[in-house]
């Protein structure tokens, strides 16, 4: 009798257990893409974050890996929290991050977030007087390229005088980078734009004479 009563009571515990709700998950999958080179993205990390409702403080809630295809896959429970975020990482590559809302997403099917960065590239910007005077000076303003970075030389105008000068911003990478220049030399005035295409992984030299 006590054998029956033990067995029953066991299968009683293992029910309960196979019954209780499970927290729910959101199951969250896409592909990386590089932007510069309009291909897919391997080895790139991929982490989310969360922000818990009434609170500012953001809680790393874990990363992944894009594979060969540069896919990937991540599966975390849904909380408190109100709001997600991601960041994409790669070195040598701009990181992106994307804000996700807790409205956005769906439990119990597979939401998919496609992502794309950009590679890092250089320009070398030159400024050569060829036959400098006294007065001369060169008015230079960025048009076009990367902005807001580290290293993006976010100048609106800047007068040079030297003979000789070099300096390197940062750019996106099979991106336009274009300078406007006004330049004072040789008893006349020269106002042009000079743009080149920066490589990805590379440096790109913009040269302007005057």
């Amino acid at each position: 009798m006590k054998k029956i009563f033990y067995s029953l009571f066991l299968c009683l515990i293992l029910l309960i257990f196979s019954c209780k709700k499970q927290n729910p998950t959101f199951n969250i999958s896409g592909t990386v893409t590089d932007k510069s080179l309009n291909s897919v993205l391997p080895a790139a990390t991929v982490t989310f974050y969360k922000t818990i409702a009434g609170s500012s403080s953001i809680t790393k809630i874990g990363s992944t890996q894009t594979n060969s295809e540069g896919q990937y896959n991540i599966e975390f429970e849904r909380d408190q929290s109100e709001s997600y975020s991601a960041i994409i990482e790669k070195e040598n590559y701009f990181d992106s991050k994307l804000a996700i809302l807790f409205e956005g997403l769906k439990v119990g099917e597979k939401n998919t977030l496609n992502f794309d960065i950009y590679a890092k590239s250089w320009v070398k910007i030159h400024l050569q007087n060829l036959t400098p005077e006294p007065n001369d000076y060169i008015i230079i303003s960025k048009q076009e390229g990367k902005k807001y970075c580290i290293g993006c030389c976010d100048f609106f105008e800047q007068t040079i005088s030297n003979i000789d000068t070099t300096f390197y911003c940062i750019n996106n990478g099979n991106s336009i980078y274009s300078i406007l220049y006004t330049s004072f030399g040789d008893n006349q005035t020269k106002t042009a734009i000079k743009a080149i295409t920066t490589s990805s992984f590379d440096t790109t030299e913009l040269y302007i004479s005057y």
